[in-house]
């Protein structure tokens, strides 16, 4: 299912789905109808507002961005990237794809008073929303929980000492299972423990442990680079038009695809292995100073 739909992405069209006798076949014709909202008459069922439209075919690049840490850390750096935002702006798509939820990444938009985003790719992958509207892409959401179940991840996970159960930040319906974690004596080797217990039973994920405290075990076809990926195919972009920018282990995604990305100089140790790869620029500079010399770096500003 997935080679069929990135194949259907690279095509850079819709799919005209036949419904046959075949049991194998419908199926997966209504799986590809799902993640791209068709319907039954293949009409498309995805909707945004008009201006929300002319928006995203109006850009010239998307920035994608981390926002913790990323975005945040240097205050006279946020005041001067908000003006290049500002500036550019007929030409220069914002959007944030971050492990927050998505109301706390609203919260951390409003207090650092950035423009709102034409994306927000939220909870590390596994929601993506469009425009001040917040027009959730529904057909991603139904994609990535196929074959998932989060409380059975729970219930295995918090046979865990270094997992509290009161640090469970997942909500009712929410496909990603997240936690914060105290303090953890070898994070590799607890890591690693982690998915020996979840391969023991068979389940299929994607697990990020980042910033020595947060711990996401998402669908196994959800992650920040994934997502992106969805954005990418849904609204006709050239790849060559996005410019991601992070510094976590929840950022690694996003530059495993052959993306233009910044990796800002307060990374994670274990975005370091990405050093000399020809898509990527290594900022000298922390933070926000860090996102704007790579703008300048890929010639986008």
């Amino acid at each position: 299912m997935e080679r069929l739909i990135e194949f259907l992405h690279i095509q850079r069209r819709l799919p005209n789905l036949i419904y046959g006798d075949c049991p194998e076949g419908e199926y997966v014709a209504r799986e590809v109808a799902a993640y791209f909202q068709i319907g039954e008459e293949g009409k498309s069922l995805f909707s945004p507002p008009k201006d929300l439209i002319e928006r995203m075919n109006s850009i010239e690049h998307l920035l994608i961005s981390d926002f913790d840490n990323t975005l945040t850390g240097d205050h006279r750096a946020i005041e001067e990237l908000k003006e290049i935002l500002d500036i550019h702006y007929p030409k220069l798509g914002f959007a944030i794809a971050t492990g927050r939820q998505i109301d706390s990444t609203l919260d951390g938009l409003y207090q650092y008073d950035f423009p709102p985003p034409d994306t927000i790719i939220s909870a590390v992958g596994a929601q993506i929303f469009y425009g001040e509207e917040l027009y959730e892409d529904e057909g991603w959401a139904h994609y990535i929980k196929k074959n998932w179940n989060p409380q059975r991840v729970i219930t295995l996970l918090e046979e865990f000492d270094e997992i509290d159960p009161q640090w469970l930040f997942t909500r009712e319906g929410e496909s990603r299972v997240s936690y914060y974690i105290d303090f953890v004596e070898d994070e590799e080797l607890f890591v690693e423990q982690l998915k020996e217990r979840l391969d023991a039973h068979q389940l299929s994920y994607h697990l990020i442990f980042s910033h020595s405290h947060y711990l996401d075990v998402l669908p196994y076809r959800a992650s920040k680079g994934a997502a992106i990926d969805h954005v990418i195919g849904r609204w006709n972009l050239n790849p060559h038009q996005i410019i991601t920018a992070g510094d976590s282990a929840n950022d690694l995604e996003m530059f495993t695809r052959n993306l233009k990305g910044i990796v800002v100089a307060n990374h994670e140790e274990v975005l370091a292995s990405f050093r000399g790869q020809d898509h990527l620029f290594f900022s000298p500079s922390p933070f926000a100073r860090g996102v704007i010399e790579g703008l300048h770096h890929f010639k986008v500003i």
